[in-house]
Parts: structure tokens; C-alpha cells; sequence
């Protein structure tokens, strides 16, 4: 994606900021958990309430992201 957006601009702050945005940091990840659970109270009524998926959607993406 970075080499794609390197091709339409050279704005070294453009790039910089997309890098940022596409890094997996923990300082990210916390703050995003701490944010749904001050809002939902935990993950799965986040899945639930938030995102509006039922106990069988649930399930599927476990059995296909969990071993």
C-alpha cells in the first residue's frame, strides 16, 4: 500500500502519516480496547452492540481466526 501511494505523491508528511495509520502498534490496540471497553464494557458486547453481530457470527470468525 505505501509503495502504491509512493507512486502519487512524494509529500514525505502524506507518507509518514499513512505509515502511521498501517503500523500495529500496542499503544494503538490498548487505547482502541480501552475506548470499547469504556463504551460496551467488554469485546463481546462491542461485537454484539457495536458491530451488530449475533452469537453465530461470533462463533464462525473464532473457528476461522482461533486455533
Amino acid at each position: 500500500m505505501l509503495d502504491a501511494l509512493a507512486k502519487q505523491t512524494d509529500d514525505l508528511k502524506v507518507m509518514a502519516g499513512m505509515k502511521a495509520v498501517l503500523d500495529v502498534r500496542p499503544s494503538y490496540l490498548n487505547a482502541a480496547f480501552d475506548e470499547i471497553n469504556a463504551k460496551y464494557g467488554s469485546i463481546e458486547a462491542f461485537l454484539k452492540e457495536g458491530l451488530g453481530l449475533t452469537n453465530q457470527d461470533i462463533k464462525a470468525l473464532k473457528k476461522m481466526y482461533l486455533q
